[in-house]
């Protein structure tokens, strides 16, 4: 699916929130899908703008390096690594197998 610009998004989401056009007139003009804008008013409305931000991590560079040496280095994939994590978090909770 394309990604449209931010202000694009706010400004469909808002006019259609303000009664100025419909769901259907935007989709129309913009030959989208008023699923689509019905989806990006739902998110507006319950995260405003932040809605519309790039997914982002916390994750630092150290962190994300590590966890690629240790894939490398013991040849794990990405589900393999997974599973891994899980147990670890398991046992420290006095949890059983997965």
């Amino acid at each position: 699916m394309p990604n449209y610009p931010l202000e694009t998004k706010l400004t469909d989401v808002k006019d259609y929130l303000n009664g100025v056009e419909s769901i259907r007139y935007i989709a129309k003009k913009y030959s989208w899908s008023k699923t689509m804008l019905h989806r990006w008013v739902s998110k507006y409305q319950h995260h405003g703008t932040d809605a519309f931000q790039e997914p982002y991590t916390d994750y630092t560079i150290e962190f994300i390096m590590a966890v690629l040496n240790y894939m490398n280095e013991m040849g794990a994939s990405s589900k393999k690594l997974l599973h891994s994590i899980m147990f670890r978090q398991l046992a420290a909770f006095g949890g059983g197998s997965i």
